[in-house]
């Protein structure tokens, strides 16, 4: 019963979202996405400038990439798969990975739902050095440095804590004038990028800058907290096996920045003995565990399977690692003063309205290393 309550959600859910709402990830142009990874690198380097002094903090996961299986879910860090209400899944994606990286890496804390509102509201505050017609981070799509960037340089609120201009305290599903500066516990980032395999050995992306499997199982068992595109022009009724969507094998050759189909999905987990038959009769093993954003009603609770190396999973994949909330909090007074100093450095830095600047000044902080 549950398998055919999920079929027709599916079937239902996909005339949505395929019509409506489900192409909400553009992705930027290679050379719009090179200037993301421009930016991102001279955090990274940034932030390595931050004091030392500070231990590791507690995780509540341990994995490695060569388990045959791992499934966030069994640590009750997931939250229930919520539904989006226009072409925002980049905002859910990444408010879900936002919401799982806070929990991996501060054991205490509670489940706090993030507002998507607040997200969507104002993800276009963040830093942006790849602003296109196809990415305006609103309700007719986006991209991940939208949601991570405002979470990595302002913090989110809970959901119920963010209240729009029109006075709601829930997600609405259309973009808001941003209310931001709202008082209340925010949830921050520490860093977000983009998972290692879709960058090449040097400053850039690769050709086809797709994420291999143990570079997402790397990223997943390190941050918790991971996103990617998916291509779901293969996700039709013929597709849906129960909890698998077993779709087409990813097409290296194709024009990834094409908007195309492009949708975006939080990965939490993977079976490598998962077995699948794919539209093109390819049998084998192996299979990503998705959460997606149509609501819990759709597939296995609102989650799916994906065969490895189909649908175009870990296309610019990226991750987001929490802050350590426990760890500054258990950290010496200066030690804890001195490193949320230096680090609000940072981001006052990436508050500046010009990207070309943004990575001037963070280039020089790594390089003269004054937060020492």
């Amino acid at each position: 019963m549950a398998r055919l309550l999920g079929a027709l959600a599916f079937a239902f859910l996909l005339t949505q979202g395929t019509q409506g709402w489900g192409q909400g990830l553009r992705v930027p142009s290679p050379e719009e996405l090179d200037r993301i990874v421009a930016m991102q690198r001279a955090t990274e380097r940034a932030m390595s400038a931050l004091p030392t002094g500070l231990g590791a903090a507690p995780r509540t996961i341990q994995c490695s990439p060569q388990q045959p299986s791992f499934d966030l879910r069994q640590f009750g860090i997931i939250q229930e798969p919520r539904r989006q209400g226009c072409d925002d899944c980049y905002i859910f994606a990444s408010a879900g990975a936002i919401e799982t990286t806070r929990r991996v890496f501060n054991v205490a804390a509670k489940d706090v739902k993030v507002s998507e509102q607040e997200l969507l509201d104002c993800n276009d505050m963040g830093p942006h050095p790849a602003w296109t017609q196809l990415a305006r981070y609103d309700c007719t799509g986006g991209f991940f440095d939208g949601p991570f960037g405002y979470a990595d340089t302002y913090g989110v609120l809970s959901e119920g804590g963010y209240t729009t201009a029109n006075g709601e305290t829930r997600y609405v599903g259309q973009k808001l004038t941003c209310m931001a500066r709202q008082p209340g516990d925010r949830v921050s980032l520490f860093s977000w990028s983009f998972v290692r395999g879709v960058l090449d050995s040097g400053s850039g992306l690769r050709r086809t800058p797709i994420a291999a499997t143990r570079d997402l199982k790397q990223a997943l068992c390190d941050t918790g907290g991971v996103v990617t595109a998916i291509d779901i022009a293969a996700w039709d009724r013929s597709s849906f096996q129960g909890p698998l969507i077993a779709g087409r094998p990813t097409n290296a050759d194709s024009p990834w920045y094409s908007p195309g189909n492009g949708h975006a999905v939080q990965i939490v987990g993977w079976d490598d003995t998962y077995p699948w038959t794919d539209l093109a009769g390819k049998t084998g093993q192996g299979v990503w565990i998705i959460k997606n954003s149509w609501g819990p009603f759709w597939g296995e609770g609102g989650f799916v399977r994906i065969p490895y190396d189909h649908q175009s999973i870990g296309l610019v994949a990226a991750w987001a690692k929490a802050d350590l909330v426990a760890a500054l909090a258990s950290a010496p007074p200066t030690v804890k003063t001195e490193i949320l100093n230096a680090r609000e450095v940072v981001r006052a830095v990436k508050r500046q309205g010009d990207p070309a600047k943004i990575i001037r000044d963070l280039e020089q902080l790594g390089r003269s290393s004054p937060l020492r």
